[in-house]
């Protein structure tokens, strides 16, 4: 084998191990820098239920729930944030109590 070919053989392969271990690193700095999305635990305690599983839960459809809490009739809802309602499960099942009494 020509002397050139090893050497320049050896240099790409060298060459190649020092990308790897600059990507490697690169990498590193970056998932220690770039904040984690908070897993649900952290952003908001399970007691909370979406618009969808009220409803089903109360029988009746996810547009009527929306109604309802446009008119001020249905279950205490909070907003979080600017596009998401959520609905405590106590304040849900002391809701449903009231109206069963009614």
């Amino acid at each position: 084998m020509n002397v050139r070919k090893v050497a320049t053989l050896t240099s790409a392969h060298a060459l190649d191990a020092l990308v790897d271990l600059i990507a490697d690193r690169v990498a590193e700095r970056l998932s220690e820098r770039i904040p984690t999305k908070p897993t649900r635990p952290e952003a908001l305690p399970a007691e909370y239920l979406g618009q969808a599983e009220v409803a089903r839960r109360l029988g009746i459809s996810p547009r009527t729930l929306e109604t309802w809490r446009y008119k001020g009739t249905g279950p205490p809802a909070t907003r979080i944030g600017c596009r998401h309602i959520r609905y405590q499960a106590s304040a849900l099942a002391a809701w449903a109590a009231s109206k069963r009494q009614q």
